[in-house]
């Protein structure tokens, strides 16, 4: 199902089993993947947690690089927000780094690491831009905002991480 792209469904599947096999880091992990694809992070986020209590160090990577994403993803619907998108990319860049401490050749968390750092300091920079004197940050001009929610978007769609480690089979 998940493979089919049926999300939803592998989701119920993988609840199933996981009724049956709650220790099972990997239904974890692929619980945290279903949700991912569905966008429901703060869920990807506690089945990928889970996930991390396991032996297996392969698995553990791709949990950490995950979670990377998840965090990633969630820096991405801040970015209106600096301060809040900030704290996402810093556990972005974290598990990140914890993905390559397990495995080292993993080239996507070490693109993904680049990413993040370069989105941080972009938003670090706009944080820190003086505003105009006497002129609140609402009172720009409609098409001025247009035009900022317009960059922001492509700004995100090219800073969109690679897929997720998928599911174990």
């Amino acid at each position: 199902l998940y493979q089919r792209g049926e999300y939803a469904e592998a989701a119920q599947q993988y609840a199933t089993a996981g009724q049956a096999l709650p220790e099972a880091a990997e239904i974890h992990f692929n619980q945290g993947n279903a949700a991912y694809k569905q966008q429901d992070y703060r869920k990807a986020l506690e089945h990928y947690t889970q996930a991390l209590q396991t032996a297996d160090r392969q698995l553990e990577g791709q949990v950490k690089y995950n979670l990377g994403n998840v965090e990633y993803q969630q820096a991405l619907q801040n970015l209106q927000r600096p301060q809040e998108a900030l704290p996402h990319l810093r556990a972005a860049m974290t598990y990140y780094r914890d993905s390559l401490d397990v495995d080292p050749q993993q080239p996507d968390a070490r693109y993904n690491l680049e990413l993040s750092h370069l989105l941080r300091h972009k938003l670090q920079q706009e944080q820190h831009q003086p505003q105009p004197q006497g002129q609140p940050q609402q009172a720009q001009q409609p098409d001025q905002q247009a035009q900022q929610d317009q960059q922001a978007q492509q700004d995100q769609q090219q800073s969109q991480p690679p897929q997720q480690s998928d599911a174990q089979q």
